[in-house]
């Protein structure tokens, strides 16, 4: 007998797009009915694959008043919308992701006594370092609480479920780690260059957590003494106008190039000699799992998800994040070190080959909606 499971999600960009999508095109619809409820936050791939997903006998409900901030009206109506979906659709299997869908919907799921139901945060709230001292312990005490609800929290690296155990979120028999997994890989062998065309590249919204102004003052710190080196961002968002802005005035701007959204960002990312990214905070970031597969090596913030992707002097560096001299010391060393970019690439990508291949996510997956893990 088949399976009802209702995915509940607020925001469909980035990397919970890539995941979720990942998850409805290759659960088997003979063993599950798939159902989607999800908010305005929504990028064009993720409305783009709802006509060939619906084809596919997957049922989409969108509730407008699910939103990111939090507002006692919207959160309330989102409740019941969400309830009443539920009630009438009977799931025996409900999965949330993110913060907001993963108070709204476990909240729902628990009153209407769903015997399975599962969260995936994508990075805890409170992981957000320039979040202030209330807001911090507010999600914790909220996590606290909703993880008593929870038949397992599904983290998606290691280090995003050491931060739930050692703030006592969870123990730890609640939880359990599945990485991401790509299918991706090999398509593209990068070669290394010398000097002329060298690309320093990333792949990542524009918003707080991304820090991209980072990114660019790394890039002008890097090019004021490799005048023939280029930058490229690829990714938009709430930041994109204010970035812009800030290169279009800088000394280096004819080596900044800012791409905006782009549909298959994996494609560019064969263009690149190095993936640089600045994130603040991470869950596992599906862009640096698409280097390690496009044969790059990489240069991060130590920071949760990027320091279990990233293998210090293995295949790419780790700096302190807001070190903007380590981080270009690091990228102008590889510039200078063919060997060792050529090393870190072939050891991403073997990497890639051992860890994060989508076939093993969604055999953790489908074992854990079946009960057996």
């Amino acid at each position: 007998m088949k399976k009802n499971i209702v995915f509940i999600v607020e925001a469909l960009g980035g990397g919970v797009r890539r995941h979720l999508l990942d998850l409805l095109d290759n659960l088997d619809t003979n063993n599950y009915n798939i159902h989607v409820i999800y908010g305005t936050r929504t990028d064009d791939v993720f409305v783009k694959n709802i006509e060939k997903l619906k084809n596919k006998g997957i049922g989409f409900y969108q509730i407008t008043s699910m939103q990111r901030e939090i507002s006692f009206n919207q959160d309330f109506k989102s409740f019941k919308s969400i309830y009443k979906i539920l009630k009438g659709l009977k799931p025996d299997i409900v999965h949330c992701h993110s913060s907001k869908a993963g108070a709204i919907g476990r909240l729902c799921a628990k009153i209407l006594k769903i015997k399975q139901i599962y969260y995936t945060p994508h990075a805890y709230a409170f992981m957000d370092p320039s979040i202030s001292r209330f807001k911090y312990f507010m999600y914790i005490y909220i996590e606290k609480m909703l993880s008593k609800v929870t038949t397992k929290v599904i983290h998606v690296s290691k280090g995003e479920e050491e931060e739930a155990i050692q703030r006592r979120i969870l123990m730890p028999n609640k939880s359990i780690v599945v990485f991401n997994g790509l299918s991706i890989g090999g398509e593209f062998s990068n070669n290394v260059k010398k000097g002329e065309n060298f690309i320093i590249g990333t792949v990542a919204r524009m918003d707080d957590q991304k820090n991209p102004l980072e990114f660019v003052k790394i890039a002008e710190r890097v090019i004021s003494k490799n005048p023939v080196v280029k930058f490229v961002y690829v990714g938009d968002g709430i930041k994109f106008r204010e970035i812009q802005q800030y290169v279009n005035e800088s000394d280096f701007k004819e080596n900044i190039i800012l791409l905006g959204f782009h549909n298959n960002p994996f494609k560019i990312l064969g263009t690149f000699d190095v993936f640089l990214t600045t994130s603040l905070y991470e869950g596992l970031p599906y862009s640096l799992i698409e280097a390690l597969a496009s044969k790059l090596p990489i240069v991060a913030t130590n920071v949760t998800g990027n320091n279990e992707v990233v293998d210090n002097n293995n295949n790419g560096y780790l700096y302190r994040q807001g070190d903007i001299e380590e981080a270009a010391k690091l990228i102008e060393s590889l510039i200078k070190d063919n060997v060792k970019l050529n090393e870190f690439a072939l050891n991403s990508y073997e990497f890639y080959s051992s860890q994060f291949l989508l076939d093993k996510m969604m055999n953790s997956y489908e074992s854990i909606y079946n009960g057996t893990t």
